[in-house]
This record gives C-alpha cells, sequence and structure tokens, in this order.
C-alpha cells in the first residue's frame, strides 16, 4: 500500500495547477534574479530597453490573435469525441462519439502549421516596426547603440519562432498534456535565470543578455515540438502526412479575427500604452514603470494557472452538458485565481520598493497610488478574461466586442487623462476601461449560457479577494500617509 507522502506527493506530481503555477514561479524567479543585476549594472537606459524588450515580447500575445486558444478547444473538442469543431453552445451542436476523434486532431494539427507560418511573418515586421517607433530615445542612449539594435533584432526573430511554437501549445493544452508541457518550462526558465544572471556577473551587458534570455526561449519551442509530437501518437495518431483540412479552418478563421480583433484592441492597447510611457517620461520614471507593470504581469499569469489549467476539463464538460461538472470546476478555478492575484500583488506592493533600496537599484519601484490603480485594473481584466473564457467554451467567440470596446476606451481614456492626471491616468483609463465595460459585458455573455445563478457564483469567487485587496491598498495609504509605514 502506498503511503500518505508517496500518495500526496504523487498527486502534487501529477497537478496541472501545480505544474503552472512552478512555470510561473521559475519565470518569476529567474525575473527576480536578473532583476537586482539588471538594476545596478545596467545604465538607466539599457535597463529600460531591457524592460521594453520584455514587454514587447509580451506582445506575442497579441500577435498570436486568439488563434492558440481557438485550436486548443479545437483540440480539447477533439479529445472529448466530438465530430466537429463548431458550435458547441446546444444540445444539436455537441455531437460526440465514445472515444477521441483521432482523425479530427490530425486534421486540426495539420492545419496550425500553415496558420503560424502567415502569422510569425506579420510579427517580424510588425514587430520590428513597433520597436523602431517605441525605443529610438533609448536606443541612443545606450552605451553601444550598435549592439542594442542587434538585441532588438534578436528580440524580433525570437518571438517570431515562438509564436510559431504557440501551434504546439494548443496541442499540449487542448489535449491536457499540461505536466509534461510546464515541467519542461519550469527547468528552461529556471535555466534562464540563472544564466541570465550569470553572464551580468561576468560583466555582459544588453546583448549578451538578450542572446542567452531569448536564445532559451527558442530552445523551449523546440522541446514543446517533441512533447506535442508526443502527445499525438499517444492519442494514437499516424504519422503520415495530411493536408491542411478546409473545414478546420473554415471555423478557426472566423474565431480568430474575431479574436484578434479583441486582443489587438484590449491587450495590444494596454500594452502600447504602457510602451509609449518609454517617450513621454524620463528614463528613469519610464524603468520604474515598465518595472512595475512587468512584474504585475507576472503575478497576473501566476493567478492564471488555477483557472486556465481548467478549461480543456470546461470545454469537454461542454461538449459533453455536464453544467454541474462545469459550475464546480469553473469556480473552484475562479476563486483560486483571483486569491492568488490578490495574495501576489500585496506582496509585491509591501516589498517592493524596500527591496529595490536595499539592492541599491539605479531603479525606484512606482508610487503605491499608481500600483494600487495597475493592480485594480488587472484584477478587472482577470475577473472578465476568466468569464468570457466560460462563455468560448461554447465556441462563440464575442472578443471583437468585449477587448475590442475596452481597447478603444482604454487608448481614449489614456488619450483624455494623461494630460490632467499625469502618469496615474494610464492605468486609471485602463481600470475605467476594465471595470465599467469588459468585466461586466463579458461576465453577462457568461451567465446567459450557463444555468446558475449570477450573484451566487461572485459572491463565492470574486467578492472576498477583491475586498481582501482594497481593504489593504486602504490600510497602507493611510498608514503611510500618518509616517507610521
Amino acid at each position: 500500500m502506498m503511503s500518505f507522502g508517496g500518495g500526496f506527493f504523487g498527486s502534487l506530481s501529477r497537478s496541472p495547477t501545480i505544474w503552472t503555477w512552478a512555470s510561473t514561479t521559475s519565470r518569476i524567479l529567474a525575473f527576480g534574479l536578473t532583476l537586482p543585476l539588471v538594476v545596478t549594472r545596467l545604465s538607466e537606459a539599457e535597463a529600460a530597453l531591457w524592460y521594453m524588450f520584455m514587454t514587447v515580447a509580451a506582445l506575442q500575445i497579441v500577435a498570436d490573435m486568439g488563434l492558440s486558444s481557438v485550436f486548443g478547444r479545437f483540440f480539447a473538442y477533439a479529445a472529448a469525441g466530438s465530430q466537429h469543431v463548431g458550435d458547441h453552445g446546444s444540445e444539436h451542436g455537441r455531437r460526440r462519439s465514445d472515444g477521441p476523434n483521432v482523425d479530427l486532431a490530425y486534421e486540426i494539427h495539420v492545419t496550425t502549421r500553415a496558420v503560424y507560418v502567415v502569422v510569425a511573418a506579420v510579427w517580424t515586421v510588425a514587430g520590428a516596426a513597433l520597436l523602431a517607433w517605441a525605443s529610438p530615445k533609448l536606443l541612443a542612449s545606450a552605451g553601444n547603440p550598435a549592439t542594442a539594435v542587434a538585441a532588438a533584432g534578436l528580440v524580433v526573430v525570437a518571438v517570431a519562432i515562438r509564436l510559431y511554437g504557440n501551434r504546439f501549445t494548443a496541442c499540449l493544452f487542448g489535449l491536457g498534456e499540461f505536466v509534461r508541457w510546464r515541467r519542461a518550462e519550469t527547468v528552461v526558465w529556471l535555466v534562464s535565470g540563472v544564466a541570465g544572471a550569470s553572464v551580468l556577473l561576468a560583466g555582459g551587458r544588453l546583448l549578451a543578455l538578450t542572446f542567452v534570455t531569448f536564445g532559451l526561449m527558442i530552445i523551449n519551442v523546440l522541446i514543446n515540438a517533441i512533447l506535442a509530437r508526443g502527445a499525438l501518437r499517444r492519442l494514437g495518431l499516424p504519422d503520415g502526412s495530411a493536408r491542411t483540412s478546409g473545414d478546420v479552418l473554415k471555423e478557426a478563421v472566423p474565431r480568430a479575427w474575431r479574436s484578434g480583433i479583441g486582443v489587438l484592441m484590449h491587450t495590444g492597447a494596454m500594452h502600447v500604452v504602457t510602451v509609449a510611457v518609454a517617450r513621454l517620461e524620463s528614463d528613469s520614471v519610464a524603468a520604474g514603470y515598465l518595472l512595475a507593470y512587468n512584474v504585475l504581469r507576472a503575478m497576473d499569469q501566476m493567478a492564471q494557472a488555477p483557472f486556465y489549467t481548467k478549461l480543456p476539463a470546461l470545454a469537454r464538460y461542454r461538449a459533453q452538458g455536464s453544467m454541474d461538472d462545469f459550475e464546480r470546476v469553473a469556480r473552484r478555478g475562479m476563486r483560486m485565481s483571483y486569491w492568488t492575484l490578490a495574495g501576489c500583488c500585496t506582496l509585491v506592493g509591501a516589498a517592493a520598493g524596500p527591496f529595490l533600496d536595499a539592492i541599491g537599484s539605479s531603479v525606484t519601484f512606482v508610487d503605491s497610488k499608481i500600483w494600487a490603480v495597475m493592480v485594480a485594473a488587472v484584477f478587472f481584466e482577470r475577473v472578465g478574461a476568466s468569464h468570457l473564457q466560460c462563455y468560448m467554451t461554447t465556441n462563440r467567440v464575442v472578443l471583437h466586442i468585449a477587448n475590442g470596446v475596452a481597447g478603444a476606451l482604454v487608448l481614449l481614456l489614456s488619450v483624455v487623462l494623461y494630460p490632467f492626471a499625469g502618469l496615474i491616468g494610464l492605468p486609471l483609463a485602463q481600470l475605467l476601461a476594465n471595470s465599467v465595460w469588459f468585466a461586466g459585458y463579458s461576465a453577462r455573455r457568461s451567465y446567459s449560457a450557463v444555468p446558475f445563478p449570477a450573484v451566487r457564483f461572485e459572491v463565492s469567487t470574486s467578492l472576498l479577494p477583491g475586498l481582501f485587496m482594497l481593504v489593504v491598498f486602504v490600510l497602507v495609504h493611510v498608514l503611510r500617509a500618518g509616517g507610521r509605514l
């Protein structure tokens, strides 16, 4: 009989959430290993460029145009035995067989190859143009502008390869191969952090750090390709050739353009507004804001894990019509997601400033009021995104409406608020767009496709973590205003 310890740790080692957390934690650890060296051994311009590179690399989610989530759902439907990749929001749409539909899964996999070649090519042009627009002042201020330009070119190429690699992560995601995928990613990120810190300790500058970090990003793509091939073989797929499926493309393209427009307008608007800080503010202010933004995005990725690892299961429950199981899993995932975000952000808000002071950083963390507004904006974004993902298990995509309007509001409000409120006006624009429109609209669409009541669900998921963060930030502000903190 297996001991409790063996059974307990064995279950942990097979937990998708634990390994997704491990992956995100290793990413944050890599970020943390290099952070004190970046802000002490690189110039302000080089540090700002590095965080600019990280912000631009995060734009790959925009360039992906939502395709990875669309194809991920398609793979999940195939794994559940679905006979098609169309609408799954009705009983008629839930036609399925008893086992996995291996032919459909293989058609999806082959189709992703052609799609992502185009996506990577488009990104190469757009990414180069964005960096050329956003960073001329920082590139000129860098110690060696030529190597800074070379580093920027490496970022564009590495992200293009990573975008092509999204076809493999979509496969691993949809087939539920979280553990193998995230375990490998954890190792790569740990190696990346150690290698990046070692390069800086050895006297390397921006180009060397970029080469190591983004080179390992490319290696991670190759590992995912091997894992995806193994997952498909375990599903029982042949190794033979096949053509791109017109039926899969016909279902994917309309959903992808709606997803892409939405992601481009919302996430893209927030990233572009953030990148614009490098043009609008001094090097020191830009470095502090970009640092805070990247830290917050890392926290958000940590918070996504408990819910996003449930999406393949939610898609299967939707395809099977098991809505009681759907509600149970969605509630548990959302609740843990929101509490993770609340805990991480309050901890960082309290520790970031003293930590940077203690290491003698040349970069100062953003003011506590700006941080609080940034966190609130991301919290409402997380609530809206979770509900939107729940709704999209029907395979009906409304990102072009939910995210499109939110993105337009972010841009409009940023232009209006920045001249009057200064730097805090940018996250305030995001907070207003996410709270007034994005979260509310997404929740309404989500609840229209499920049989359980909204108030009961929100009380058990988002209410308490939201109140917790509000109380903490108000308390910190009062204590600092009174000189007691």
